[in-house]
């Protein structure tokens, strides 16, 4: 099934490439549904959605990679992206 995650997430992520962000998330929840939790479906779930202007749902999705791995640096930029869109600087 983590192969399958994947090869799922790769897919989603040239979709993102493409500027294909709503089938780029199309494809992290098959990732998803493969593999529960998979880190890096999560994380691009916030790359796309913030790609959207999602911003609630891109800041839901990279602390939900928090919770499950801390030290993601990935997940920590997005949220300084985020951070500093809102100009939150504290």
């Amino acid at each position: 099934e983590l192969i399958r995650a994947e090869a799922q997430t790769n897919v989603g992520v040239l979709k993102f490439r493409q500027g294909k962000l709503e089938e780029c998330l199309e494809w992290q929840e098959r990732a998803l549904l493969s593999q529960p939790g998979y880190i890096y479906a999560l994380y691009n779930q916030g790359l796309c959605n913030w790609g959207l202007k999602r911003i609630d749902a891109a800041e839901a999705a990279y602390k939900e990679v928090l919770k499950r791995q801390p030290r993601f640096p990935m997940a920590h930029n997005g949220l300084g992206v985020i951070a500093f869109e809102r100009k939150d600087y504290r």
